[in-house]
């Protein structure tokens, strides 16, 4: 490839695991987290950096940590080639609020950086609020200026924003564990302005006299319904959810409100071949989508709206095998990169 990669991650595990297949690559650095740049200085940084600290303090100087964040660039095989620095999460908020983007600059003129979102943008939080001297945040039209390219994985942001789609990139799993039980149906996720759609298909699946597996959090004492079946606020890695959905005949995907990309969902059940159940109607119009394999519903009113055909046949033991499943490889990813910059 004409760059070398230098992937800036978040800090969660599921960031770990859909870059994961680039980890041999020598022309690829990937780092999860701050503090394995750190080393025995996280904890200063972490003083001066915290959105904890901050909140209550403004601390100054916190652009003097940009060129540790630097400090692996060192790794790369080939020191000739220029790098792409492919920024994702809090990294982008460092470049966003703290000047790091100036930083990548100054030290390597002939770099590219490039900004993957992850979330829809309305989600997106500064992490110094009293700091952002913006009224909003982000603020795209500057961000598409100092970034050389922003690719999101919803729709509705590329149309809005003037931004690139690509799909969330996705690395192979199979870490099978039979001592998990096993599932017709499997979610996780964080409760956020969804949960009352999420008791709804739950109630609805329950009725089908379904084998669940729901793990939601997010949620308030008092917003817990059928506690004794639903784990709720239960913490969990993003390798311990992919064991589940290999122990599982199909994954539920419901989306949180405005978005109008898909979520990791949709490529764990393509990549791992499991069947998807989605409130997620535009998933029609992709090339992946196969109707084998595949069932939206949608919630209007509280009234569900669901292929009874596909929910009678979830159990059934079937070969899911969908024929695009190299699209989310994040080599092609790379490789779409290099072909917009």
């Amino acid at each position: 490839m004409k760059y070398n990669y230098y992937i800036l991650t978040g800090i969660t595990d599921y960031y770990k695991q859909i870059f994961s297949d680039l980890s041999h690559r020598d022309d690829v650095v990937i780092v999860n987290s701050t503090h394995e740049l750190l080393g025995n200085l996280y904890i200063p940084w972490r003083i001066q950096t915290g959105r904890d600290f901050n909140k209550y303090v403004r601390i100054p100087f916190k652009n003097i940590w940009n060129k540790t964040y630097l400090k692996k660039t060192n790794l790369f095989k080939d020191k000739t080639k220029p790098i792409c620095f492919v920024l994702s999460s809090i990294w982008a908020n460092f470049a966003l609020e703290q000047g790091f983007i100036e930083t990548i600059r100054k030290e390597y003129p002939s770099a590219k950086v490039v900004w993957l979102i992850a979330d829809i943008i309305s989600k997106q939080k500064p992490l110094y609020p009293k700091e952002y001297n913006k009224n909003i945040f982000p603020d795209m039209d500057e961000a598409k200026k100092i970034f050389d390219l922003i690719i999101s994985y919803d729709h509705g942001d590329c149309k809005k924003y003037g931004l690139v789609y690509h799909a969330l990139p996705f690395s192979s799993f199979s870490e099978p564990d039979d001592q998990l039980p096993n599932s017709d149906v499997f979610f996780l996720g964080r409760a956020k302005d969804r949960l009352n759609d999420i008791i709804t298909i739950f109630e609805y699946l329950r009725s089908k006299n379904l084998k669940l597996d729901f793990y939601i959090t997010g949620v308030s004492e008092d917003e817990k319904i059928y506690a004794d079946e639903i784990h709720y606020n239960t913490s969990m890695s993003y390798q311990d959810n992919l064991r589940r959905v290999l122990n599982t005949k199909c994954i539920l995907e419901v989306m949180q409100k405005g978005a109008s990309g898909y979520t990791l969902r949709a490529n764990e059940a393509v990549c791992l071949g499991r069947k998807l159940l989605t409130n997620n109607q535009m998933i029609e119009k992709l090339p992946f989508f196969d109707e084998k394999y595949i069932s939206t519903f949608s919630i209007e009113e509280g009234n569900l709206n669901v292929d009874e055909d596909f929910i009678d046949h979830i159990s059934d033991v079937i070969c899911v095998d969908f024929q695009k499943k190299s699209m989310f490889s994040p080599i092609k990813f790379l490789k779409f990169i290099e072909e917009r910059l």
